[in-house]
């Protein structure tokens, strides 16, 4: 009877779906497979500056020697930062001579956390989060204001000035702010306040996308 029953609830049709990421979907292995380009491949050479050096130098400090592995996500930040938002094969490279351990382990966490752009991005890294809480409270509309603001650009993209690229993230962090978004690869989240009107909240993104754009 509850096998019956069972088969006739799993049989049925579905009647709704959820609204899904517009950030355009890459190939199943884009994440995953690296392929040497004239922008990203092992001849172009990284390393730290001696001030990240030092910096480096300083968290690996942290943990025992035998142990020093655990530093690659945070020395893996420190160098994308250091290489203009993004994390190139020649970055993985450096790091995984750095902490004396096989690449191939420094590429397995780079490809598993979003956060290491596996692509060079722009000048201003927009990321709009649009999670359940900031959809809710109209963070879809910011997405489309920003991406209007700058040519009409898709999210995932980058402008052809290469001043901007936009993308959708999953949660800030910020949820009893929401909606929020973030502007560069610090942690300061822009408010947005769900008590302005979308007029009023239009021209603050476009005063803040314009302001960008100035710099």
């Amino acid at each position: 009877m509850f096998a019956a029953r069972l088969a006739r609830q799993t049989t049925k049709p579905l009647r709704f779906v959820r609204r899904v990421s517009t950030t355009p979907a890459r190939r199943s292995d884009a994440l995953f497979v690296h392929r040497d380009t004239t922008y990203n491949n092992p001849k172009i050479p990284f390393e730290f500056n001696t001030e990240n050096l030092k910096r480096a130098q300083e968290i690996v400090s942290h943990y025992p020697p035998q142990y020093k592995k655990a530093a690659t996500i945070p020395l893996l930040d420190l160098a994308q930062r250091q290489n203009k938002g993004w994390t190139s094969i020649s970055v993985m490279n450096y790091v995984a001579k750095l902490l004396e351990m096989p690449p191939m382990r420094v590429y397995e966490v780079a490809t598993f956390y979003t956060m290491f752009n596996r692509e060079p991005i722009g000048q201003n890294f927009v990321q709009v989060c649009t999670t359940t809480p900031c959809m809710l409270r109209g963070a879809y509309d910011i997405l489309n204001t920003v991406c209007s603001e700058l040519g009409g650009i898709k999210p995932g993209r980058t402008t052809k000035d290469g001043k901007f690229t936009v993308i959708e993230v999953e949660c800030q962090g910020a949820c009893s702010n929401a909606p929020m978004l973030v502007v560069g690869m610090t942690s300061t989240c822009v408010l947005l306040s769900l008590n302005l009107s979308y007029v009023v909240v239009e021209t603050d993104l476009c005063g803040l996308v314009g302001g960008c754009r100035r710099i």
